[in-house]
C-alpha cells in the first residue's frame, strides 16, 4: 500500500496529486539510504527554487522509511512510500502517474543536480 505525503502541506493524501504550476519534476527513488537522501535534500533546499521544480521522493525502504518521510517534511519535498514489494522501476512508473509537468528527470539519492545545468538542459 502506498502512502503519499504532500511536502508543502505536510498532510496525507490518497495516491494522486493535485496539479501544480511547476515547470519540471525531479523523481528521486530511494531505498534504505537516509544519509544520502538527507544530504541531497539539504543541497536541493540550498540551491534550487522549488517553486519552479517539484522534487518527489519514491521510497521503497524497509528500515528507514519513517526517517525518510520526516526528511521530506522537513525539506518540503513530496514523498510517496511503496514498501519493499515494489521494484525501483515499478515505483518510477507509478510515480510518473503523479507528474503534472511536461519535463521529468530521475535523480539517484546519492547524486547531485546542478541547477544551471538542469535549466540549460530543460531549455534545449
Amino acid at each position: 500500500m502506498s502512502k503519499f505525503i504532500r511536502g508543502e502541506r505536510g498532510g496525507t493524501m490518497d495516491d494522486r496529486v493535485e496539479p501544480k504550476t511547476h515547470e519540471a519534476t525531479v523523481i528521486i527513488p530511494t531505498y534504505n539510504r537516509s544519509q544520502y537522501l538527507e544530504q541531497l535534500l539539504k543541497y536541493i533546499a540550498q540551491v534550487f527554487d522549488c517553486s519552479q521544480v517539484r522534487f518527489f521522493v519514491l521510497d521503497g525502504s524497509d528500515i528507514c522509511n519513517l526517517q525518510n518521510e520526516e526528511l521530506c517534511r522537513k525539506y518540503n519535498v513530496d514523498y510517496k512510500y511503496y514498501g519493499t514489494e515494489c521494484s525501483p522501476i515499478e515505483r518510477i512508473l507509478d510515480g510518473l502517474n503523479d507528474v503534472q509537468t511536461s519535463i521529468v528527470s530521475i535523480l539517484a539519492d546519492d547524486d547531485l543536480i546542478w541547477p544551471k545545468g538542469f535549466f540549460e538542459g530543460v531549455e534545449c
